[in-house]
């Protein structure tokens, strides 16, 4: 098992603002172009979090309920210039995780009253029919969507409400499930996003050192870790092999402040990316094969989901 440590002479940074921005001109620089920063909230304009964007620019997430009362998380279905929310009937919350190119998205919901029961797997068509899908493990683990590709193929997890077992575990609608094996000498591993070659990225937390995010295909693991961060963890992955994510600690660039970033590694090139309105919160958990960006931030109000569109200006 291989592990990249991100080092500073191998970072750059990818400058953001609120309207058009452009790469730091260096040969090496990590998708280097123009990245249009936009605001995604739902509809209840409560907190929000972008968690899946496909390369139609169609999104997917999930936000707070602003009322009182159930349901407390409401899933999101959209584009870039806004959502709608999907509820699961009967859920005490709906969450959506990931999007593929033909509009279908992966996540899970609870039905039941105890802390594991009734929490399914779930793809949304985005017409709204939901499908529910078979659970991997016994009764009484939660069993959640968090990626589904072009196949209609769902990486997914099932875990007890305590985590005393922790599974990953794809979903193929012709060949049922087979399992994810969990990351060499890790406590827990936790899939969170794979690509139509079936890498899979995620987190792998250890006893005795920090987390790190992980990229898996077959039998090779790397691990990737950024130095001095206290966890980091690998969310998104396209099908070029360019992998997002966040940490956090002190930032990789002045004025260091310890917070959480995000972070964008391409051809091994690592890239911090903080929002300039962000309030010590910076998570990138997907990209797409354009090379747009999705995720979360908060500020002094509430916490956001957003896209950075890569080559648009507009």
């Amino acid at each position: 098992m291989k592990t990249i440590l991100a080092t500073k002479g191998f970072l750059s940074t990818l400058a953001i603002a609120a309207a058009a921005v452009t790469a730091q001109a260096q040969p090496t620089a990590p998708l280097a172009g123009t990245y249009r920063l936009v605001v995604v909230d739902g509809p209840q304009g409560a907190s929000a979090d972008l968690t899946g964007i496909n390369n139609h620019r169609q999104v997917a997430g999930y936000e707070s309920n602003a009322g009182i009362g159930s349901p407390v998380l409401l899933g999101l279905f959209g584009d870039v210039n806004g959502t709608a929310d999907v509820v699961v009937p009967g859920s005490t919350w709906t969450q959506l995780s990931a999007i593929n190119d033909d509009g279908v998205a992966a996540g899970g919901a609870k039905v039941g009253q105890g802390p594991c029961e009734g929490v399914h797997a779930i793809l949304y068509d985005g017409s709204g029919t939901i499908t529910v899908l078979p659970d991997f493990a016994p009764s009484g683990t939660c069993n959640v969507g968090k990626a589904v590709d072009s196949r209609g193929r769902v990486l997914g997890n099932s875990y007890a409400h305590d985590y005393s077992t922790f599974l990953n575990w794809i979903w193929d609608p012709r060949a049922g499930f087979s399992n994810v094996p969990p990351v060499a000498g890790a406590i827990f591993t936790t899939a969170y996003d794979m690509n139509d070659d079936d890498t899979i990225v995620g987190e792998a937390d250890f006893e005795e050192s920090p987390s790190a995010g992980f990229v898996m295909n077959g039998s090779s693991t790397t691990l990737i870790a950024v130095p001095g961060a206290f966890f980091s963890t690998s969310q998104g992955i396209n099908r070029h092999g360019d992998i997002v994510g966040f940490y956090y600690g002190p930032s990789l660039d002045p004025p260091n402040e310890v917070a959480f970033h995000g972070y964008l590694l391409h051809h091994g090139v690592m890239s911090t990316v903080d929002v300039p309105q962000a309030v010590g919160w910076t998570l990138l958990q997907s990209i797409n094969d354009r090379g747009d960006l999705a995720g979360q931030y908060c500020d002094d109000t509430a916490c956001h989901g957003f896209v950075m569109l890569r080559g648009d200006s507009a």
